[in-house]
C-alpha cells in the first residue's frame, strides 16, 4: 500500500473537517497579518498627523478593522484547533480500528510472527506520526503558500510591485530552505525511525521478562542494551533538532532580508510620492509577520521522512492477509456437534519435531474429554487446531462430518467457547469487559452470569457494581476472580462446545474447587475439552488423553 493510497483511504471520511481546518489556518494567519498591518498603518498615520505631515486621519475604520482582525484571529485559531483535532482524532481512530480488524483476521501462526513491541509501536507511534501529514505538513505548507500569495497581491494593490516580487522571493527561499532541510534530515530521520521499533521492542521484552531477568541476574545486560539503544535514539534526535534550528534560522534570515528590501522599496516609493507613509510602514510590518508563517515549514517538511517510513510500516501491517480460508457453509441445525480427528499432525515453524503427531480422536456430543501431559506436549496446540486457529499439516478434523476448512468462520466461532488460562481484560468497567462477548446484554444478564460464575457476593460487595473499573489485564483482580470473570464472559456466549485451558492451574485448593463447582453446573449438556497437567480439582470428565 503506497503512501498516497494510505492517505486517501484514511482521509476520505474526514475531508470536510480537514478542509475546514486548512481554511481556518489561512483565516487565522491572514487575520494576524491584517492586525499587524492595520496597527502599523494607524500608529504611523497618527504620528505623521501629530507632526503635521498629514492633515487628517480616519481612525474609526482602521480601529474597527483592528478589532475585527483581532477577534477573527482568536475565533479562527480556536476553530482551527477544534477542526484539526476533530479530523486528526477521527483519522487515528479509523486507522487503528481498521488495523485491528485486519489483525483479528490473522491466524495464530501469523500473530506469533509479529513482535509485540514492534506491533505496539506501529499501533501507537507510527499511527500518530501520520497525523503530521495533515496538521504538520499539508496545513502549514498550504497556509504559507496562500498567505504569501495574498501578501504579494496586497502589495501590488498598495502600489509596491517590486515589493511583491520580493515577497515572492521570500516564498521561494522558504521553499528552498524546506527542501534542503528535508534532504539533510533524510539520513538521521530514517535512522531514528528504524531505531525506534528496536527500542520499543527492547523495552517491552525487558518489562515482560523482568522477573526472569532478575532471577537469572541478566538485568544489567538488558539495561545496558536499552541504554545503548536510547543513546543512539537521542543522538539521531539531536541531529534532527539541529537541522530544524538551522532551518528556522535560515528562514528568519531570508525573511529579514526581504523585510529590509521591502523597507528600501517602500521608502523609495514614499519619497517619489507613489505611496503614503502609513502604507509603506504597513508593507514592511506585513512582510515581518510573514516570517512567522514560514518558520514552521522547514521542520514540518523535514519530518516527512519519518512520516513516510511510519506510513510504510503501517501499510505493511494493514496489507497482511489471512492465510486460512474462511469461506464455507454453516453448520447444520440438526447436527450433534461430534468431533473427529484423523491422523492430525502439526509442527510449529522453527521446530524440527512435530508437536502433534498422528492424533486420532472421536468426541461425541455432550462428552467431556481431558487432555493432559507435561508442558510443551501439544495440549494448547490441539485446542488451537480444534478451534481452527491453525490448520494441521496433514490429517483432517471434522465437526458433524464436515471438514473444519469447509465451515464458515462465524459458524465455527459460534460453536466453540474458549476459556484461556489468563483471560484478557481491558482497562474498562466490569460491564464493558463482559459485553465484549455479548454487546447487547442487559445489566440483569451480566449480573446473572457473574452469579453463575460464583461472583454474586463479590459483585454485591463492589461499591460501583458493574461500573467498577478494572485495571488492564485484570491486574486489580486475584487469579480466581480473573478466571471467574472470564468464565462469566464465556457464559454470556452460551456455546454448545467449550474448551477450558488450565482452568484451575495456579489457584489454591479452595479457589480451584469453587471455580470447578461453578463450571460444573454450567457445563451440563455441553461438549467439553479440558486441558490441564493438574487434573485433581477439575470438573467431571469422561475420558483422558495423554500427550
Amino acid at each position: 500500500m503506497r503512501l498516497g493510497r494510505l492517505i486517501a483511504t484514511t482521509w476520505r471520511r474526514q475531508w470536510r473537517w480537514l478542509a475546514l481546518g486548512v481554511v481556518l489556518m489561512l483565516v487565522s494567519s491572514t487575520a494576524a497579518l491584517v492586525l499587524l498591518g492595520l496597527s502599523g498603518w494607524l500608529i504611523t498615520a497618527s504620528a505623521m498627523a501629530g507632526v503635521g505631515l498629514i492633515a487628517a486621519v480616519e481612525i474609526f475604520a482602521p480601529g474597527a478593522g483592528i478589532r475585527l482582525a483581532a477577534l477573527t484571529r482568536t475565533v479562527a485559531r480556536y476553530g482551527e484547533r477544534m477542526a484539526t483535532h476533530r479530523a486528526t482524532l477521527g483519522l487515528l481512530a479509523a486507522l487503528r480500528i481498521s488495523l485491528l480488524q485486519r489483525l483479528l483476521q490473522l491466524d495464530e501462526l501469523q500473530l506469533r510472527r509479529l513482535q509485540r513491541g514492534e506491533t505496539l509501536d506501529r499501533f501507537t507511534g507510527d499511527v500518530e506520526s501520520l497525523d503530521h501529514l495533515y496538521a504538520g505538513v499539508a496545513g502549514p505548507v498550504v497556509t504559507a503558500a496562500l498567505t504569501t500569495l495574498g501578501v504579494a497581491i496586497a502589495l501590488l494593490m498598495l502600489g509596491f510591485p517590486q515589493a511583491a516580487l520580493v515577497i515572492a522571493g521570500v516564498g521561494l527561499a522558504g521553499t528552498s530552505i524546506a527542501t534542503l532541510a528535508s534532504r539533510a534530515g533524510r539520513s538521521p530521520g530514517r535512522a531514528r525511525a528504524l531505531a525506534e521499533p528496536a527500542l520499543q521492542h527492547q523495552c517491552t521484552e525487558s518489562l515482560e521478562g523482568l522477573k526472569s531477568l532478575v532471577a537469572e541476574q541478566r538485568i544489567t545486560d538488558h539495561l545496558q542494551a536499552l541504554e545503548s539503544l536510547s543513546t543512539q535514539q537521542v543522538g539521531h534526535q539531536l541531529k534532527l533538532d539541529r537541522i530544524d534550528a538551522l532551518g528556522r534560522g535560515q528562514v528568519q534570515m531570508a525573511g529579514y532580508l526581504g523585510m529590509w528590501l521591502v523597507l528600501l522599496l517602500a521608502l523609495a516609493g514614499y519619497s517619489g510620492g507613489q505611496s503614503s507613509g502609513p502604507a509603506a510602514v504597513m508593507a514592511v510590518i506585513v512582510t515581518f509577520g510573514l516570517i512567522e508563517v514560514w518558520q514552521v515549514v522547514p521542520a514540518a517538511w523535514r519530518r516527512m521522512t519519518h512520516t513516510r517510513l511510519a506510513a510504510e510500516r503501517v501499510a505493511e501491517l494493514a496489507d497482511r492477509k489471512p492465510l486460512l480460508e474462511t469461506s464455507g457453509t454453516a453448520l447444520p441445525q440438526s447436527g450433534g456437534g461430534a468431533l473427529s480427528l484423523r491422523d492430525v499432525c502439526f509442527t510449529w515453524p522453527g521446530s524440527r519435531q512435530p508437536v502433534i503427531d498422528g492424533v486420532n480422536l472421536d468426541l461425541g456430543r455432550g462428552e467431556r474429554l481431558l487432555i493432559t501431559g507435561p508442558s510443551g506436549s501439544g495440549k494448547t496446540t490441539l485446542a488451537l487446531l480444534l478451534m481452527r486457529q491453525i490448520d494441521p499439516e496433514s490429517g483432517i478434523i471434522r465437526l458433524d462430518g464436515l471438514d473444519l476448512r469447509d465451515i464458515r468462520e462465524d459458524a465455527l466461532r459460534g460453536h466453540f467457547g474458549y476459556l484461556p488460562q489468563r483471560p484478557n481484560l481491558f482497562g474498562d468497567t466490569l460491564a464493558a469487559n463482559l459485553r465484549v462477548a455479548a454487546p447487547a446484554a442487559t445489566e440483569a444478564e451480566l449480573a446473572k452470569a457473574l452469579d453463575e460464575a460464583g461472583l454474586g457476593e463479590w459483585l454485591a460487595s463492589l461499591e460501583n457494581g458493574l461500573e467498577t473499573w478494572l485495571d488492564e489485564a485484570g491486574a486489580s483482580l486475584s487469579g480466581g476472580e480473573l478466571r471467574r470473570v472470564g468464565l462469566a464472559r464465556l457464559m454470556l456466549v452460551d456455546p454448545p462446545a467449550v474448551i477450558l485451558d488450565e482452568p484451575t492451574t495456579g489457584l489454591d485448593k479452595a479457589t480451584a474447587i469453587g471455580l470447578a463447582s461453578s463450571i460444573e453446573r454450567w457445563l451440563e449438556g455441553r461438549t467439553v475439552v479440558m486441558i490441564s497437567h493438574e487434573p485433581e480439582w477439575l470438573p467431571r470428565y469422561d475420558r483422558v488423553i495423554r500427550l
